[in-house]
């Protein structure tokens, strides 16, 4: 007996040094890389690393100070867009969360809208508003659904601004990692992920990581589903929503006006954008930012797509009055 356990751990020790030396070394990749610092973006593919939730899987690594399309963007300690939070437990606190929209591509550090209206709403009335943005590019309704249940209720704040996009019904990357190996063991998602790379399973160009990403299987995918599924913990939890509803295009499988009404049965403030901005009667994703008209000409950054922020300025004017309405019913 005394003889197999010896073997037993000869066999083991290797194997737990081995993991040991993965995990305090991908510790490493919570951070920014140096070759970000100060570095001229057009995307944000280098700046991602996995979020320790696998629902939630992913946030920008921690440090980063670059430049987006010409617009500073840098991340706090918890792997999410700006400074560092302090947030106070008897200040009001309204949180975002959304994508790219509401994170703000392509403008600077609290330059979007959310930033805007509330930092608008402070000096102008006097109040001392608090804002955490959780919104990330590439989010959609899954992520949402997750970043919920996992923090804002845990946080209990005074508001929730939730952005829809036209794109929020499902998430392509969330579908592709589900064909990925995963383990509790780095090492062992090392030497698979890489085998996956080598047989082409998985690109060669793609950048891994070695932690356990499994995806839940109880996930609610359908975007009905999941803003049900919200409005049940914001009711739980006396958490009003104000949901605002992206002006560039309309996704193929529902009007923004069925979403609209969706949202209102479900008692969340509705800031329809296409409805507000837009001349046009519909606008499919396919076409959104090559229509010559004066909402893009004004609106987009130009052979970008995303909102500029002259866009993020309207919005945060729009949105306004109804945070006030909500906080001063």
């Amino acid at each position: 007996m005394k003889k197999a356990l010896q073997a037993l751990l000869l066999i083991l020790a290797p194997l737990l040094a081995t993991e040991l030396g993965f995990r305090l070394y991908a510790h490493q990749f919570e951070n920014c890389s140096s070759h970000l610092k100060d570095a001229e973006l057009k995307n944000l593919n280098q700046t991602f690393v996995h979020h320790p939730h696998p629902g939630i899987q992913f946030h920008f690594c921690r440090g980063l100070k670059a430049r987006l399309l010409g617009s500073e963007i840098t991340s706090n300690s918890e792997g999410f867009r700006g400074a560092d939070w302090s947030i106070k437990k008897d200040r009001p606190l309204i949180v975002g969360l959304g994508d790219s929209v509401l994170m703000g591509w392509g403008v600077a550090d609290q330059k979007d809208f959310l930033h805007q209206a509330v930092n608008g709403i402070n000096s102008k009335n006097k109040l001392d508003l608090q804002v955490m943005n959780l919104s990330m590019a590439g989010y959609a309704a899954n992520h949402l659904y997750h970043l919920f249940r996992e923090k804002i209720v845990k946080l209990k704040p005074t508001l929730v601004v939730m952005t829809y996009v036209g794109n929020d019904w499902e998430s392509e990357n969330a579908k592709n990692r589900q064909k990925r190996f995963s383990s509790i063991s780095y090492a062992l998602n090392y030497f698979v992920l890489n085998f996956q790379k080598i047989t082409g399973e998985i690109p060669s160009t793609e950048h891994l990581e070695w932690r356990t990403h499994q995806w839940p299987e109880s996930m609610p995918e359908d975007l009905i589903e999941v803003y049900n599924a919200i409005s049940e913990m914001a009711e739980e939890h006396n958490i009003p929503i104000i949901l605002v509803m992206d002006s560039r295009y309309e996704s193929p499988l529902a009007r923004h006006e069925a979403i609209e009404g969706l949202a209102k049965d479900l008692s969340f403030k509705v800031l329809n954008l296409f409805k507000e901005m837009r001349t046009l009667d519909f606008v499919p994703p396919t076409v959104a930012v090559t229509i010559p008209d004066d909402h893009n000409q004004n609106y987009l950054i130009p052979d970008d797509g995303h909102p500029n922020l002259a866009w993020h300025e309207e919005v945060a004017r729009r949105l306004t009055p109804i945070i006030l309405e909500v906080l001063n019913p």
